[in-house]
């Protein structure tokens, strides 16, 4: 019986380190879209041309 705790107790931690992985991911998609939209900004206040072919987001809201 001890085992099947045993189990159990892997799968949780295997599925908690991916899910702070993940969070981690996800946070740091998130600093680099506002990096890349400020970017964006101080190239329009420059009064760069926009750009001919803008980069679609590929996450489905």
């Amino acid at each position: 019986m001890d085992a099947l705790w045993y189990l159990f107790a892997g799968f949780f931690v295997t599925w908690l380190i991916l899910g702070v992985y993940l969070f981690s991911l996800r946070r740091q998609i998130e600093v680099l879209r506002n990096e890349l939209a400020a970017l964006r900004g101080q190239r329009a206040k420059e009064g760069h041309a926009p750009e001919v072919q803008t980069v679609r987001d590929s996450q489905a809201s």
